[in-house]
């Protein structure tokens, strides 16, 4: 059996990976979601600006305080999980680089 790793290198998605680990596990591959970042951030963003349009719709300066304390929150979950999934990959970079074959 020949295993191509240019092959296999091609057909890795960022993506996929992202959504195989967080999400969907397998469905991950069978979908493609190419989406723009921009165009992922407005979607996902789209239903926590209607609830903020709703609860201060007398007060702009409200939303935008709230949604700005829910952008420091997530801010610090992303920067919690993504430092802890750096050094998961550097465990596994180091784990693939000295392992015996």
């Amino acid at each position: 059996m020949e295993i191509n790793v240019k092959k296999i290198m091609s057909r890795m998605d960022l993506r996929q990976i992202r959504n195989f680990a967080f999400d969907e596990g397998l469905d991950a591959f069978a979908a493609e979601n190419s989406a723009a970042y921009e165009d992922h951030i407005k979607e996902g963003s789209a239903l926590i600006l209607k609830r903020l349009n709703t609860l201060y719709t007398d007060d702009p300066s409200s939303r935008s305080d709230a949604m700005l304390e829910l952008t420091s929150a997530v801010r610090a979950y992303r920067d919690v999980y993504v430092e802890i999934g750096m050094k998961i990959g550097a465990r596994l970079l180091f784990q693939l680089l000295f392992q015996d074959d």
